[in-house]
């Protein structure tokens, strides 16, 4: 069997990272490294990131307009934009080493997504996963957590989907983590 990435694309608490453990749990044949986003975020200092006051030159909370009114997105700067080019350059080593690897994001800018397919996995097997959760739970998930920006699902709901074309996508607003792994799984399975 050859190795491959899975991507997973979807708002914050949108249930990526349970979906991830599952699939650890359903690859046994060979390990599936968890690469995902919040690891690599892990080691920027506080004061480069959120609200700290470095952030913009790495990544910066901000408020928007979106469609529905006042929302919280996501602004990388430019050593933001370093950081994830350098991000999915690791996760293209590990690939490269022969390992599976998985990754879980939340892509809201369409340029750099584009050039990291073009210019860093497009000799990879990647499999492209979005997950969608309705607003309404993404946003009681985001209250119940308690260690979430109050308002970044929203402002990632409308965003982290509209320019991505996807290989397959779950949904869990009424699917567990569980049983959108096994599809996903499923999926990949009858794709290799």
């Amino acid at each position: 069997m050859s190795n491959f990435i899975i991507l997973l694309n979807g708002a914050s608490s949108s249930g990526k990272s349970s979906i991830v453990k599952e699939l650890q749990s359903l690859f046994v044949d060979e390990p599936l490294l968890n690469m995902g986003a919040d690891r690599f975020m892990s080691m920027i200092p506080k004061d480069y990131q959120g609200f700290g006051k470095k952030a913009g030159c790495m990544w910066a909370w901000e408020k928007v307009q979106g469609d529905s009114g006042e929302i919280v997105t996501l602004k990388l700067g430019d050593l933001g934009e370093k950081f994830v080019l350098g991000v999915y350059r690791c996760i293209k080593m590990m690939y490269q080493d022969g390992f599976n690897v998985i990754v879980d994001d939340v892509w809201m800018e369409k340029e750099l997504l584009n050039k990291i397919f073009a210019d860093i996995l497009s000799d990879c097997k990647v499999y492209f996963i979005g997950v969608n959760c309705d607003l309404q739970i993404l946003q009681e998930r985001e209250i119940a957590r308690n260690n979430r920006v109050v308002g970044s699902t929203r402002g990632q709901h409308e965003l982290v989907h509209q320019f991505c074309e996807y290989d397959f996508v779950v949904d869990t607003s009424q699917t567990s983590s569980r049983d959108c792994a096994l599809k996903i799984k499923e999926f990949i399975d009858a794709n290799l």
